[in-house]
């Protein structure tokens, strides 16, 4: 076992885990508190978006119960695997953590929503809810996605080709089942709109994931494995998406059938996204958590969303037949 993933059997202290070598921590943004700004109110959280002194156009969004650091790894990971993908920083305005995304859409383009496509394919579609909707199926977000291209974002080569706009949702799904995104409702995917043209925009808001909301008791007896009822495994397999197998299920799919449904739909598209997963080392993952801040993640944390990361892409792996 490398000394990545070595500590997610045994527990060694703070110290000789995260200060063993230098990393160059994660930035922090501060924002300018007097900066211009324009309200936000897409979702439930205290965000804003402002202008910096590029004019640059900037969405905070206040960290509440980890979602900061959740929220930063998940955006570094898709980057690493190559799924296209909303940049995030670590921020603070005037003594208040959360995260910064500068906005990914270029002059005069906009976002259409998820809930805005769907309705456009079924005139029933709940617009208005964003959970326990059960039209919400992967069969009809690749249905809704058929004719839009892909995210326009520079990748070193696309996975596969044709590079389509339900490829690449295929690899958002496969993030959501990597990091445990239980928050992928019909706000959280969108297409980008320039006149004529769209495209699927990239990936956002992946604050729900990495086991940030469970509690730092729960988390240590889930990476200690004391208690056979109580591991890392039995978690992530309960984590649900905001997908359904058809509007007459009573409860949404698990991430991994999520992925699993959009993968048996587009098979090659599952099997390059994993082989665009499995290519990230071990030490790359701990990197990303010794370049957060102590202050901003605990150690028992640090252990569980590695471990979970670990434990998703074995499941992964077996969905693809890796």
């Amino acid at each position: 076992m490398s000394r990545a993933f070595a500590f997610l059997a045994h527990a060694p202290s703070r110290e000789s885990l995260y200060h063993l070598a230098a990393v160059e921590p994660f930035d922090v943004v501060i924002v300018p508190p007097h900066a211009r700004r324009e309200d936000e109110t897409l979702g439930t959280k205290f965000k804003f978006w402002y202008y910096d002194e590029n004019d640059d156009k900037i969405l905070f969004k206040r960290g509440r119960d980890n979602e900061d650091w959740s929220e930063k790894i998940a955006a570094e990971l898709a980057h690493a695997i190559g799924v296209p993908a909303a940049d995030v920083e670590l921020a603070e305005l005037e003594g208040t953590r959360g995260i910064v995304s500068p906005t990914f859409l270029a002059p005069h383009e906009h976002l259409h929503h998820g809930n805005e496509l769907l309705m456009g394919l079924d005139h029933e579609y709940p617009q208005e809810e964003r959970y326990h909707v059960g039209q919400h199926t992967v069969q009809a977000v690749m249905s809704a996605l058929e004719h839009f291209e892909a995210s326009p974002t520079p990748l070193e080569a696309p996975p596969i080709e044709p590079w389509t706009a339900t490829a690449q949702m295929v690899g958002y799904l496969m993030l959501d089942a990597v990091i445990g995104n239980t928050d992928r409702h019909h706000e959280n995917w969108a297409v980008t709109m320039r006149g004529d043209a769209a495209s699927l925009a990239p990936t956002y808001d992946h604050a729900s994931s990495l086991g940030r909301n469970e509690p730092e008791r729960k988390a240590r007896l889930r990476v200690e494995g004391g208690d056979p009822r109580v591991t890392v495994e039995a978690y992530v397999a309960r984590a649900r998406s905001a997908f359904y197998a058809s509007r007459e299920a009573t409860k949404p799919l698990t991430t991994l059938e999520a992925f699993e449904a959009a993968a048996a739909l587009h098979p090659a598209a599952g099997r390059a996204w994993y082989a665009r997963l499995a290519r990230i080392t071990a030490s790359e993952v701990e990197n990303l958590f010794e370049r957060l801040p102590d202050d901003r993640i605990s150690a028992v944390h640090r252990r569980l969303a590695a471990r979970m990361i670990v434990v998703n892409t074995q499941r992964i792996a077996e969905v693809v037949g890796a």
